[in-house]
Order: structure tokens, then sequence, then C-alpha cells
């Protein structure tokens, strides 16, 4: 017969004999138990309900000074919509201790019962070296701090501020008649920083709403005392084939692409930057 037939079935049933193919949790209990004790796991939880339910009084409390002081002043609440664009993290932050020893035991647990197959099949084993070198993970953007740089900070989410007239914001506009708010972000965005960057807008329902007075002397030019301020979320599809941010004179001098820490270095309204916390934050804290 075929002699690779012939040496496959005797290394398969040679296998067999060895027990079955996938581990009882006993025998990986006995491995775990004979490694060295891992660190412990840190534990995540989610934002308390007495947190939760500060924003949300807080919240309340701007509404309804909102809505008094139009009342009084006989002036009407307008509605305004921003797009949040964010470049999600294009690299996995470093491990933390007990995932770097989970990966070292099942790196061990992995050559202890892998199987050896014969020459036949990948042929001989070569000594040969391929060269290879881990890539920084500090770009040249890390190292200029250059703001504008997509290409910063790949291990955090990034978010696009532009500045107005009336200071750093993201791309925002007041929403026309009828118009749904997705449909009013992107034409913020395109109004704001051109149609070159790659972006997609995530669903119809906003991340979240604040509440805005506009200037005293304003008010009346815009017959308006504040805006219901709704918050659409876009995303960056493919950081190394968009395209750049193209600035629209009349509306912005500058743009940024900033971590959620470093929005308190833009936003002097200490209040919305406590909101942004809440908005932007992850499932889990």
């Amino acid at each position: 017969g075929n002699p690779f037939i012939w040496t496959m079935a005797m290394r398969l049933g040679a296998l067999a004999r060895r027990g079955p193919l996938v581990s009882s949790p006993r025998v990986w209990s006995r491995r775990l138990a004979s490694e060295e004790a891992l660190p412990e796991k840190p534990r995540r939880s989610r934002p308390s309900r007495e947190r939760r339910r500060r924003v949300l009084s807080e919240l309340a409390l701007r509404r309804d000074a909102l809505e008094a002081g139009a009342s009084e002043s006989g002036l009407g609440v307008g509605l305004k919509v921003s797009a949040v664009i964010e470049r999600s993290p294009a690299l996995m932050p470093e491990p933390e201790p007990w995932e770097d020893a989970m990966f070292r035991l099942e790196a061990r647990l992995s050559v202890h019962d892998s199987y050896e197959f014969p020459e036949e099949v990948y042929g001989k084993p070569s000594d040969a070296e391929i060269p290879f070198e881990l890539a920084s993970r500090t770009t040249q953007a890390d190292l200029e701090d250059d703001r504008r740089s997509l290409e910063r900070r790949l291990v955090d989410s990034l978010f696009l501020v532009v500045r107005g007239a009336d200071g750093w914001r993201f791309p925002e506009t007041v929403i026309d008649g009828d118009e749904k708010l997705r449909h009013a972000a992107e034409r913020a965005m395109t109004e704001t920083i051109g149609t070159e960057l790659y972006t997609y807008t995530v669903g119809n329902a906003p991340l979240g709403l604040w509440f805005d007075t506009a200037p005293p002397d304003q008010r009346h030019t815009l017959g308006l005392y504040g805006f219901r301020h709704y918050f659409i979320k876009a995303i960056v599809v493919d950081l190394y084939n968009t395209g750049p941010v193209h600035l629209n004179p009349d509306l912005a001098s500058d743009f940024a692409w900033i971590t959620q820490a470093e929005f308190q270095d833009y936003l002097s309204d200490q209040d919305k930057v406590h909101f942004f916390s809440h908005m932007l934050a992850p499932a889990l804290a």
C-alpha cells in the first residue's frame, strides 16, 4: 500500500491511544494547579446607579432652566446636532500581567498537547531564522505631538474637534425643519470638514442630549433662548485609506484629534467636559 497512508494511520492510532483529544475540566484543573498562580484579574464594574442618577439629575436641571428662561423671555428653543467623529483604537493595549501570564500558560499547554507530524506532511524542519522585528507602538505623530494626525495614540479612541468662533467643539449645525438627526449630522460634517474623510454614521439614535443657553447678546437676533443639542456618532472607517480633513474657513479655523482625557484642555465649560466623559465612556468603566 501507500507508505504515506500507512504512516499516517500508525500515527493516528498512537494518538488515539493517548486518550481523548479534548481534555476534561478535571485534567485542566490539575494542569492549572501545577502551574504558578496567575495574577488576579482586575474586576470591572459598571458605573453606579447613584452616578447615573446624578448625571440625569444635572441634565434635568439644565432642561428646566432652559425651558423656564425661554418661557420668561418669550423666545423659543431650537434644535442643534453635533457629529461625534471617532477614530477607534488601531492597536490593542499592552496586556495586563494576568493576561501575559495566561498567554504564556496557554503556549506551554499548546506545546505539551501538540502533535508532531511526519516529514512526509510538512517536510524536514528548517533551522533558518526568518528576520522579524516588531514595529514601535509610538508613532512619529506621538513624538511630535501632532494632534492633527490620525496616527497618534493608536491604542486610544480619538475624537475630532474643530475651533469655531465660540471655541472648540464638535462639527455642528442647526436642524432645518423636519430634517432627521442623522441627516443633519452628516450635513454638519460635509459643511465643516468636507467630504474626503471616510466616515460612517452609526445609527439614527443620538449618543446624548445637552441643553445650551444662547449668549444674551445673540438671543433676540436668533429669536431663540437656547438649543436642545443632540450628538450623533460617526466613525472613521479606514484609518490608512481615508482622506484628509478640509476645513471650511467660514465655520472653523483649526481641528484636532484628541482623546477623551484631553477634552479638558480644549473646553472651558467643565460641566460639558463632565457630560462628555459620561457620554463617551465605554460600556464598562
